[in-house]
């Protein structure tokens, strides 16, 4: 596809092509979400969904010494 003309200006189909796709995946996206949203809604209702404890008592020393995490805290790219 062409996106630029012979005197270097934007051509008029590739940016209504452009326009037209960005659209689609904006719609896409917004359906992800609110399927996501609705299946957290309907997780919380049967107690299934459980979000992160609003004050958690560990430490971030705490939950760096796991066990699970010891490979991200080996990692050079983390120190």
């Amino acid at each position: 596809m062409v996106t630029i003309n012979e005197d270097g200006k934007g051509s008029p189909i590739s940016k209504l092509i452009l326009s037209i796709l960005t659209t689609i995946s904006e719609m896409g996206r917004n359906q992800i979400r609110e399927r996501q949203l609705e299946g957290v809604k309907l997780g919380k209702e049967g107690c299934i969904y459980k979000s992160r404890l609003q004050e958690s008592l560990e430490g971030v020393n705490q939950f760096l010494l796991k066990h699970k995490n010891e490979k991200c805290v080996s990692c050079k790219f983390i120190r």
